[in-house]
């Protein structure tokens, strides 16, 4: 008898082992991003369901916080055609990085990977595939995201406009592509994670402006109601974007 999860049903179905390329090829993930993967198949693996086909599963009793039962509704759902109900997500309250933290983050070798992340809002795919190409005056355009050593379609797309500071930083930087895990591993040096940075950017321009509009742009999202959603109030105009500066910085 195999156990579904840690609170499940049973079943009488052999569980075989099954590896994350295995799964992808038993599943039919091939089209699917490496990250979406490796969360599929790890929730799989959580519910003893990895080998087993929609009609063959027993449908599992879902445990854990509130986010993670809903990331598992949702996988379950459409691997097994399950009916799991699934709740928006709650935001994740982070702890905003302190001055000297930044500072130390600022003056380490992926620096300015960090600055787009925490003054810019790019997620750390994104950060790592910049380049010069990307600046358009006091605009970023971002389009791409690094995973993998590849450059694929960014999550969400558009102009970011950044302060001059970064702009003159961008201008001069010798761009070198960093792996992702190794800008997060720099930024764990100083207490830090990149979700955390894109969380301090917006706190800073709902901080700065009372324009929602235009926090709702620099973020990237796609309706008002995703930016109200995850960080309640804001509160920026093109201009005021100049005034956002990092811990010590002298224009």
């Amino acid at each position: 008898m195999v156990r579904n999860g840690k609170t499940g049903g049973t079943n009488n179905l052999p569980q075989p082992a099954m590896t994350l390329e295995e799964a992808v090829r038993f599943y039919g993930w091939e089209h699917l991003a490496p990250g979406t993967q490796q969360c599929r198949w790890y929730t799989l693996r959580r519910f003893g369901l990895l080998g087993l086909k929609p009609g063959e599963a027993e449908k599992p009793t879902l445990y854990g916080k509130h986010n993670t039962k809903r990331r598992d509704a949702s996988i379950l759902n459409k691997v097994f055609g399950f009916d799991f109900y699934v709740p928006n997500a709650e935001p994740h309250r982070y702890e905003l990085p302190t001055d000297e933290q930044l500072s130390r983050a600022l003056g380490r070798k992926h620096g300015l990977y960090t600055a787009l992340m925490a003054y810019a809002g790019l997620r750390v795919g994104e950060a790592c595939a910049m380049d010069r190409s990307y600046l358009n005056g006091n605009f970023i355009d971002v389009q791409y995201s690094l995973r993998d050593g590849l450059r694929r379609k960014a999550k969400t797309t558009g102009m970011v406009r950044i302060p001059n500071w970064l702009v003159e930083w961008v201008q001069k930087a010798d761009f070198y592509y960093p792996e992702c895990h190794n800008v997060s591993k720099s930024l764990r040096l100083d207490g830090l994670n990149p979700h955390q940075l894109r969380h301090f950017y917006a706190t800073t321009l709902i901080n700065t402006t009372s324009n929602l509009e235009m926090v709702r742009r620099q973020m990237r999202h796609t309706n008002i109601a995703t930016t109200l959603r995850v960080y309640v109030e804001v509160g920026i105009e093109l201009e005021d974007i100049d005034h956002i500066q990092p811990p010590g910085f002298a224009a």
